[in-house]
């Protein structure tokens, strides 16, 4: 019993350090100099450990309630069913399947050409030429990973690729105040709307859209 009851109390206490780790990464992780993709990185990895200790957890609650007292008992299974209603409703299944995504998403933009897209749309112009393609296609080989930080951004507009294979790729973007550069969000279709997709930082798309009649505001 006394092993039982020590060995809860590590595997409740992993947890927990891994979550104040987390939550001192969240903070911090601009001033550790990482890159946003080390940065989305390292939360997938301390997501999916944080979990899978926390499911440990419940197991050894569940073994512990089997020999414990009446009024412990109670307490432990109140516990267990609130740990277990956490564990399936935060799977770190998601984490690991959108950070996949968001691997995906930019090595479609860097690898993108010309001749896989078959028209653009931006807010409500349809760039059907080459040359209007062309720059738009250079500029968004150069997105770059990024994590959003309260910047300072003008409004957001659609921005849609129609490729050659009928792929439509959806996305939203809205340029820095301050810089030749818009934040990129990914937008990923759903049957009762649509979610994020990631992030990316694509330098000189709005002179390349004011050049071709479209400005972005600041």
């Amino acid at each position: 019993m006394d092993k039982a009851l020590k060995a809860f109390k590590i595997t409740l206490a992993i947890p927990a350090i891994l979550f104040g780790l987390f939550f001192i990464y969240s903070l911090f992780s601009k001033f550790l100099g990482m890159t946003a993709f080390a940065s989305a990185l390292f939360s997938v990895i301390l997501d999916t450990v944080f979990y899978f200790f926390l499911f440990l957890t419940v197991t050894v609650l569940g073994l512990i309630s089997k020999v414990a007292t009446y009024k412990r008992v109670l307490y432990l299974l109140l516990v267990f069913v609130m740990a277990s209603i956490f564990v399936i409703t935060q799977s770190p299944q998601e984490s690991v399947t959108r950070f996949y995504n968001e691997i995906q998403n930019h090595k479609m933009l860097n690898n993108l050409k010309t001749s896989d897209v078959s028209f653009i749309v931006v807010d409500n112009m349809f760039l059907t030429q080459l040359e209007q393609i062309s720059p738009i296609v250079e500029a968004l080989n150069d997105s770059m990973w990024y994590m959003p930080n309260h910047e300072c951004r003008g409004k957001e507009v659609e921005m849609m690729l129609v490729l050659q294979t009928g792929q439509v790729v959806r996305l939203r973007i809205s340029r820095f105040c301050d810089e030749d550069a818009v934040a990129l969000l990914f937008i990923k279709p759903l049957a009762s709307g649509s979610a994020s997709g990631g992030n990316a930082y694509v330098p000189k798309l709005p002179s390349t859209l004011e050049g071709l009649g479209y400005p972005l505001s600041r």
